[in-house]
């Protein structure tokens, strides 16, 4: 697909021994930032959190290649579908421009009534904030067959995660929907889209082809 379309590729590469477990991967790091720690320094407040990197990693590339490329895209598949839509949810001011998040596990909802890593309860976000939110061009995409029948990957089982879905796909349905309920509530402009790729499970390999002709085949 890099090849079909052109495309530079800049795989990031997440340890296991420096980012164990969720906490540190799925949700970024996100309890470092200033949206759940109220007592953290702003300045300091997003240093260490994932959601900031893909941003630092693109400018490096920028200047190594001598570009004048204005924005990317970003695709995450699983786990990685997790962070993108994170990074969509908290960092609206991302130089992305499209973010495909395809197949999470599970989702951090834009809930107020609902408790952080699952919703956005005491955390602080505010309606202007989910207002860019809501304007950022983040693409769900789903699977048909990555449903609760799925048997590759991880998937979460906790009560708040089985509320969103039995499977993949179908918590994805649920986080869209939710989002776009929060959007007509606030009346505020909603870009986000939904994609479902047919006859497909939970694949990174053919999720990133149907995401790689979503973005780039202008014949579609």
């Amino acid at each position: 697909m890099a090849n079909k379309y052109n495309l530079l590729v800049l795989p990031p590469s997440y340890s296991k021994t420096k980012y164990p477990k969720s906490k540190n991967y799925n949700i970024g790091r996100l309890s470092n930032s200033s949206f759940i720690n109220k007592t953290t320094k702003k300045r300091n407040s997003n240093e260490e959190w994932i959601l900031d990197d893909f941003d630092r990693i693109f400018n490096t590339a920028l200047a190594d290649v001598n570009s004048t490329q204005k924005t990317y895209d970003l695709f995450g598949h699983s786990a990685g579908g997790q962070i993108a839509h994170r990074l969509a949810l908290f960092n609206p001011k991302t130089k992305v421009n499209s973010i495909v998040a395809a197949n999470s596990g599970w989702y951090t909802l834009p809930d107020f009534d609902t408790e952080f890593p699952y919703g956005l309860k005491d955390l602080t976000i505010k309606k202007n904030h989910l207002r860019k939110t809501f304007k950022s061009n983040l693409i769900i995409l789903l699977g048909e067959k990555d449903n609760k029948y799925e048997k590759r990957g991880d998937l979460r089982k906790t009560k708040l995660a089985n509320v969103q879905g039995g499977g993949r796909f179908s918590r994805g349905i649920y986080f869209f929907k939710t989002a776009e309920v929060l959007a007509d509530k606030f009346k505020v402009k909603f870009n986000w889209k939904k994609k479902i790729v047919k006859d497909v499970g939970h694949s990174y390999s053919k999720m990133g082809v149907a995401a790689a002709e979503y973005l780039y085949n202008t014949k579609r």
